[in-house]
């Protein structure tokens, strides 16, 4: 079956929301830029050693995205922490060998990198099992998308639409394939979304799951 999704969501139209919400800066979907631009910036000081004041910088961002998002009311555990518990995670995305997947395109995906994507995800769920955090999918990948930008966040919008298109819902390889696949079938509509914007926190991943979140929470609505 060809991973398509044109057929099932109004792209042109949900990217016109798409551009708009780009241009507020106070709304829900801006802590995703707050949070990813200070990933991105810490991150590109490679050059230098990363010191305790960007790694304690990231994980504030990354405590005041994910509670922005939800991620705290539905994990009572995660509230018994203060942000200083993503420390850990920082240090695990900001390590070397996941360079290769920092801000990748879908259209890059190749078994090397997915396979890497796949890796940092299960170093990330090891991690916050071992505090007694509950690792939902839905966490590593919010946490995913909001740092290195290489995944989608599968959230329960993001999953719906994922059913109607369909891709698989549970995160993995075959929905890493799936998820570049929709990408090339639909590329021309989603660049342009892209183009439109020109900001580095509206890139491709990103725009992609803009419109598996705003579609499904049209489905919902409906």
């Amino acid at each position: 079956m060809q991973i398509n999704g044109g057929d099932t969501m109004n792209i042109e139209r949900l990217g016109e929301i798409i551009i708009e919400l780009s241009g507020n800066n106070e709304n829900r979907a801006c802590a995703y830029d707050l949070c990813y631009n200070a990933f991105c910036f810490v991150y590109e000081k490679r050059s230098k050693a990363f010191d305790d004041n960007d790694i304690d910088l990231l994980a504030l961002n990354l405590g005041m995205y994910l509670a922005n998002w939800g991620m705290y009311r539905n994990s009572k555990l995660l509230t018994k922490y203060n942000y200083r518990v993503h420390v850990g995670v920082i240090r695990i995305l900001l390590a070397k060998k996941y360079k290769e997947i920092y801000r990748i395109s879908p259209n890059d995906y190749d078994d090397r990198k997915i396979s890497l994507v796949i890796e940092i995800f299960n170093e990330l769920k090891t991690y916050y099992c071992k505090k007694g955090i509950n690792a939902t999918d839905t966490l590593i990948t919010k946490i995913l998308f909001g740092t290195l930008g290489c995944t989608i966040a599968v959230d329960t919008n993001v999953r719906n639409s994922l059913r109607e298109i369909p891709i698989q819902m549970a995160f993995g390889r075959r929905q890493l394939k799936q998820i570049r696949e929709f990408y090339l079938n639909n590329q021309n509509s989603i660049n342009k979304i892209v183009n439109k914007i020109e900001r580095p926190a509206y890139h491709t991943m990103r725009c992609i799951d803009l419109l598996l979140f705003l579609n499904g929470e049209n489905l919902i609505q409906n």
